[in-house]
């Protein structure tokens, strides 16, 4: 941010409306929530109980704005890591 002397400082703060829609885990690619599950699954890589490439392969079957695409995306990952 840069601000003209003798000017006030813009806001930088987003609204509640803008950080909703804003893409976080794989910006462009969904339209709904499901950015947001995205990363609270991503969250996981960091203690072991997750792959990056797993939930990316995962992500990348979910038609967006479908919750059961979502749910059977998910269910059919953990039942593959479940069988090995």
């Amino acid at each position: 941010m840069t601000a003209n002397p003798g000017s006030a400082p813009q806001s930088t703060t987003a609204s509640v409306a803008e950080l909703l829609h804003t893409p976080v885990g794989v910006p462009g690619r969904f339209k709904g929530n499901f950015d947001y599950q995205f990363v609270r699954t991503m969250r996981w890589v960091a203690h072991d109980r997750a792959a990056i490439g797993e939930c990316y392969e995962t992500g990348s079957r979910i038609a967006d704005e479908n919750a059961e695409s979502n749910s059977e995306s998910w269910s059919v990952k953990a039942q593959g890591i479940g069988a090995q």
